[in-house]
């Protein structure tokens, strides 16, 4: 017989032993396919932050958006070459400014598409502020794919 403050060999606890097939999160993990990687590698694209000049190149993996203060605008997550040899770097691209959104809205790019991307600069715009000075905007430009000229839209019928 034993006594409260006795412990039997029933009442120690075992450390669990590893489940077969589970791992961490790293390159050997068996579980990681390459597609899951890639999608990881998105979720974790840094933001484009560029300087006047700026041209950034690559292939449109993902379009989603984001909510601001302003309302929502689009995301891209693009890829392009890595650093390294047969790696891949990707980006994700804020389209907040409206000269970006704008140039984004007429190429009108699709997944799979190869774009490309240039931050001119600031330019001072037309527009006052409340001081009556002139306000600066973000200038961008986007190529790729050719689109059709819409005519009813431009023309408004």
């Amino acid at each position: 017989m034993t006594t409260k403050t006795e412990k039997t060999t029933e009442d120690k606890a075992e450390a669990p032993a590893p489940v077969e097939g589970s791992y961490t999160a790293t390159e050997k993990t068996p579980f990681l396919t390459p597609e899951l990687r890639k999608k990881m590698a998105m979720t974790e694209a840094a933001g484009w932050m560029p300087e006047p000049g700026d041209v950034l190149t690559g292939t449109v993996e993902h379009i989603g958006t984001r909510k601001s203060d302003f309302g929502l605008y689009p995301v891209l997550t693009m890829s392009r070459p890595g650093a390294e040899a047969g790696s891949t770097e990707y980006v994700a691209v804020h389209a907040f400014h409206g000269t970006l959104k704008g140039a984004l809205y007429d190429l009108k790019p699709t997944v799979g598409d190869k774009i490309s991307i240039t931050y001119v600069g600031t330019r001072t715009g037309k527009k006052l502020d409340d001081f009556g000075d002139p306000v600066e905007y973000h200038l961008y430009t986007a190529e790729g794919k050719e689109t059709v000229f819409d005519w009813k839209t431009a023309v408004g019928f």
